[in-house]
């Protein structure tokens, strides 16, 4: 499971591998990533499409954002025996207020963005 604004390719070096040692590779697009449709994702979106597209799983390797993704899907039931998480990130609503601080918005232009943020997904960031 690739990063923010990343595709599978990104994680194309564990394919080989896991070939070679007899397991089956899957490697998909989050929604709005790589070739997959959309222009808008959250971290709620894509864990929801991650439980629908897939059943139980043996293993998982997920990067960045793809692994706080993996940790929504699994908290809210993907079965999933193994998971390798990669730098993955701790609090979603830190993140959140960092690109919000980086876009140059003030204390209450982040709260505004907060609360745009939680009607587009219907998810408060202090929970993910």
């Amino acid at each position: 499971m690739h990063g923010w604004e990343g595709r599978a390719s990104d994680l194309a070096a564990f394919a080989s591998p896991l070939l070679k040692a007899g397991y089956t590779v899957l490697a998909m697009d989050l929604p709005a990533h790589g070739a997959s449709a959309g222009q808008y994702s959250s971290i709620p979106q894509s864990a929801r499409a991650l439980r629908e597209a897939l059943g139980s799983l043996y293993a998982v390797v997920a990067h960045s954002m793809g692994a706080a993704i993996l940790t929504e899907a699994l908290y809210a039931g993907l079965a999933v025996q193994r998971a390798v998480l990669i730098s993955a990130p701790a609090y979603y609503e830190s993140y959140a207020r960092s690109f919000a601080a980086t876009a140059g918005l003030d204390a209450e232009g982040t709260e505004v963005m907060l609360t745009l943020l939680y009607d587009a997904i219907d998810v408060d960031v202090h929970e993910i």
